[in-house]
């Protein structure tokens, strides 16, 4: 099983949002949640297949996302900014056309 992240006290949410008087009310989601919200959002309107896994590519994104700053900072690439869309949009063409994220992953070697 995989645990959720440690519940925001109310008084880090006042640090957080100091302009808002009733921030305990805000639900703050952890990432995957708020991904995979938007990837089930794009399966019922057809952007993506629909035989992906919702919690899945929630977990792919979270990866990439923390992995591709990661990867840029710690080997130097630069811009960083175009190797972390790169990632992202292999990753979406992928879930539009299966073939084009093999075809991009294992014989695209230039950044």
């Amino acid at each position: 099983t995989i645990e959720k992240p440690f519940p925001i006290r109310i008084d880090e949410r006042q640090l957080l949002y100091p302009d808002i008087e009733d921030v305990n009310i805000i639900d703050i989601q952890p990432m995957d949640q708020l991904l995979e919200t938007f990837i089930l959002e794009a399966i019922f309107n057809k952007e993506i297949t629909k035989s992906s896994n919702p919690k899945d590519l929630a977990y792919l994104m979270v990866s990439i996302i923390y992995g591709s700053l990661l990867t840029a900072h710690t080997l130097r690439i630069e811009p960083s900014k175009l190797y972390f869309r790169r990632n992202i949009e292999m990753m979406l063409n992928g879930l539009k056309y299966p073939s084009y994220f093999l075809l991009n992953t294992f014989f695209d070697t230039k950044l």
